[in-house]
C-alpha cells in the first residue's frame, strides 16, 4: 500500500504557533521549540475511517497518510532496496 499522498498540511511550533512548511527539512523550531505536525483532519476522517485503519496490514504502510510526503518517498525506496 504504497501512498504518495498526505494529509499533513504544515508543522507549528509547539511553543508560538509559527507555521514551517511540511516538505522542507527542520529540526526546532526558530524559538528553538520542537515541531508539532497538523494535519487536514475533516478530509483525512471523511476518506479514512476507524475500522479501515485497524484492517490494513500491520506494516510501516498503515499509517501512510500521517506520513510527511518526503518520508514516504523515504520509506518507498527502502521498502524497494
Amino acid at each position: 500500500m504504497k501512498q504518495t499522498f498526505t494529509y499533513v498540511t504544515h508543522l507549528e511550533c509547539s511553543m508560538n504557533g509559527d507555521n514551517y512548511e511540511a516538505n522542507q527539512q527542520h529540526n526546532l523550531s526558530k524559538a528553538g521549540k520542537p515541531l508539532l505536525v497538523k494535519y487536514d483532519l475533516k478530509s483525512l476522517s471523511n476518506s479514512l475511517s476507524k475500522e479501515e485503519l485497524a484492517y490494513r496490514p500491520e506494516t510501516m504502510w498503515r499509517y501512510g497518510d500521517f506520513y510527511l510526503s518526503d518520508t514516504l518517498k523515504i520509506l518507498s525506496a527502502l521498502a524497494k532496496a
